[in-house]
Order: C-alpha cells, then sequence, then structure tokens
C-alpha cells in the first residue's frame, strides 16, 4: 500500500514538472516570435549576436572623436 502510494506521488511530481518544461517551451517560443530581437542578428564563430547601432549620442569629445572611425553600437549575446 505505501510503495503505491509513494509511486503516485512520484508519477504525479513527474507529470507536474513536465507540463511546467512544456508550458515554458511554449510561451517562450510564442515570445520569440511576438518581440523579435532589435537590430541585426550576426554569427561570430558559431555564436548569435544582436546588434543595435548606433550608440548614445551624449559622448564626451575623446568618444566624438573616435566615432569618425568606428560607431559605436551595443550588443546582446543570443542563446540560438
Amino acid at each position: 500500500m505505501a510503495r503505491s502510494i509513494f509511486g503516485l506521488i512520484i508519477g504525479l511530481i513527474f507529470v507536474v514538472c513536465l507540463a511546467g518544461a512544456s508550458y515554458e517551451a511554449i510561451v517562450a517560443y510564442t515570445d520569440a516570435r511576438r518581440f523579435p530581437e532589435p537590430g541585426r542578428l550576426i554569427d561570430i564563430g558559431g555564436f548569435h549576436l544582436s546588434i543595435c547601432g548606433p550608440g548614445p549620442a551624449n559622448w564626451n569629445a575623446s568618444a566624438s572623436a573616435r566615432n569618425r572611425h568606428a560607431a559605436p553600437v551595443t550588443y546582446k549575446r543570443s542563446l540560438w
């Protein structure tokens, strides 16, 4: 009797965990479609970066001098 109750509890925990993981996967997929990454996604040696630019406009004078040769950008690592 005790073993069957224990097995039922373990099975219930497994089903609840499986349902939670399925829910998270579905919501992550729908959110990725509803809210795409800003900027453009580039591949760097198998890793993906989301590049947004140009950067903030209120940099100091030394940063403005650098901006003649390079544009400031922000980036975010992507998981896929």
